[in-house]
C-alpha cells in the first residue's frame, strides 16, 4: 500500500462521513487555517432517508457558517399536528419551529461551500479501518493529526470496533425499515409537520423546497 508521505496523504484534520456534522465540522476547521479531509463512501450528494425538517435554532449558525439560506426561500413550518389510528389528534404551535429543506439539497449546498474554503472531499472512498492517526482506504493510506469519526449508527467500521451499541442493538433482536418520498400534491398545507401515527410506525409529511413534500 502507498506511504501516506510520499503520496502528501497529509492534514490536520480527517473527517469520516460527509454529513451534517462532518460537513459543517469540516467547513469550521478550514476557516481556521487547517487542511481537512472528508471521506464518504458514497457519491456526493446523495439521498437520505430522514424527516428533512430542521429546527430554526440553528438557521443563524448556518448563515455564519456562509449558507444563503435566504435566497433558498425555504418553507418555514410552525405548527405540528400529531394524529393516531384509533382517531385522536393533536394541532400544536412550535414555538420555535423549522424549516424544511431535502438533505440531497442541504448536503450539497455545505458540500460546495466546504470546497471553497479548501476542504478536501473524497467521494466514494470508504475507509476500511483506522490505526492510531492513520486513515486506509481500499487503494491508500492517509496520515492525519486527528481523525473525526462522523458516519451512521451502522458503519462498517463500528462492526471492525466492535462497538457496544451494536452489541445492545442484537440483544435487543428488532429493526426498523425507512422509506421516503418526494411528492409533489396536488394540494398543498404549508406551515405544517404532521406525523400520523399507526400500528408499529409512523408517517411523517412536511414541506421541502421546490414545492415539494417529504413522506
Amino acid at each position: 500500500m502507498p506511504n501516506a508521505r510520499e503520496n502528501n496523504n497529509q492534514c490536520d484534520f480527517a473527517v469520516i462521513g460527509a454529513g451534517l456534522a462532518g460537513l459543517t465540522f469540516a467547513i469550521l476547521m478550514a476557516k481556521k487555517g487547517k487542511q481537512v479531509f472528508v471521506f464518504e463512501k458514497e457519491n456526493f450528494p446523495h439521498h437520505k432517508v430522514c424527516g428533512e425538517y430542521v429546527s430554526l435554532e440553528v438557521w443563524d449558525f448556518l448563515v455564519r457558517l456562509g449558507l444563503d439560506l435566504p435566497a433558498m426561500n425555504l418553507p418555514i413550518i410552525k405548527q405540528l399536528q400529531v394524529t393516531h389510528q384509533n382517531g385522536a389528534q393533536i394541532l400544536a404551535n412550535l414555538d420555535l419551529g423549522g424549516f424544511g429543506v431535502s438533505r440531497y439539497e442541504l448536503d450539497d449546498k455545505l458540500m460546495l461551500l466546504a470546497k471553497e474554503c479548501g476542504v478536501k472531499i473524497l467521494a466514494k472512498t470508504k475507509v476500511d479501518k483506522i490505526i492510531n492517526n492513520q486513515v486506509f482506504t481500499t487503494n491508500e493510506v492517509f496520515e492525519a493529526q486527528h481523525i473525526i469519526g462522523a458516519w451512521g449508527k451502522r458503519s462498517n467500521l463500528d462492526f471492525a470496533m466492535e462497538r457496544k451499541h451494536l452489541q445492545e442493538q442484537k440483544e435487543k433482536d428488532y429493526d426498523y425499515v425507512g422509506i421516503k418520498y418526494h411528492l409533489k400534491p396536488q394540494t398543498k398545507v404549508q406551515d405544517l409537520i404532521q406525523l400520523h401515527i399507526f400500528e408499529d410506525g409512523y408517517a411523517g409529511i412536511s414541506e421541502i423546497e421546490d414545492g415539494k413534500y417529504c413522506f
